[in-house]
């Protein structure tokens, strides 16, 4: 089940610069990580090989969370499809109604006009999205070029997710879900790719049992969301 989007993720050549913008307006580190080994699972989705990476976590109270990442070695290289107002997102689609499906997949609702949101229940996991037809081929994205690279939606099923996503015939590309262990947790990832070459980040995290309704506490990169202080 996908349940929200749990971030953008912006990357850098330097990550205090790539930071800085947000913590002006208001967004609170809430982790930070530095020299994290670049997982190999990563390397099809990245422009150039990479062996580290640092990044830091930035929340907001009922906004949508940045990740800001900057890879060690070489400056960001290779291509992104989306840009940013702050962390409202377009995305340059060269197939845009392949992509509109894709998307739709993701759990997104079509609000028209080319523009799409998800609807979860928590406010934090809300992402407005519009997409911006383009003329050309589908760029060669990657993980490691300027700017905002990915979208993270969370689900409490990858595996299953990834199946499903697979039989849409929609996905120019896929990892299988793999562990990372990142400030003491183990998570599991993938990344998808769809027809514009948008790149997406899966995150797997539990349900509560309580609820049944998967908890941000158990994500891999954020403890709590902070308390909003303006």
């Amino acid at each position: 089940m996908l349940i929200g989007a749990a971030q953008i993720v912006v990357n850098a050549a330097d990550l205090d610069a790539g930071c800085r913008p947000y913590l002006a307006k208001g967004w609170k580190e809430t982790f930070r990580a530095e020299h994290l080994p670049n997982h190999p699972a990563k390397t099809p989705f990245q422009e150039i090989e990479r062996s580290a990476l640092d990044m830091s976590h930035l929340a907001f109270t009922a906004r949508t969370s940045v990740e800001v990442t900057s890879y060690a070695g070489r400056p960001p290289a290779g291509a992104t499809v989306y840009g940013l107002d702050g962390t409202a997102v377009g995305l340059c689609a060269c197939e845009p109604s392949a992509s509109s499906a894709f998307w739709s997949a993701l759990g997104f609702t079509d609000l028209g006009e080319n523009v799409l949101e998800t609807r979860a229940g928590h406010p934090a996991w809300r992402l407005r999205m519009t997409l911006r037809p383009s003329a050309g081929e589908r760029p060669k994205t990657s993980v490691d070029a300027e700017g905002c690279v990915l979208v993270t939606l969370l689900t409490t099923a990858i595996d299953r997710e990834l199946e499903r996503l697979a039989r849409t015939g929609l996905l120019v590309r896929c990892t299988s879900a793999w562990e990372e262990q990142v400030g003491g947790r183990t998570v599991k990832v993938a990344f998808v790719e769809g027809p514009s070459g948008e790149l997406v980040e899966l995150l797997q995290v539990a349900s509560c049992p309580s609820t049944g309704q998967a908890t941000p506490a158990l994500t891999r990169r954020w403890p709590r969301q902070p308390k909003d202080e303006l």
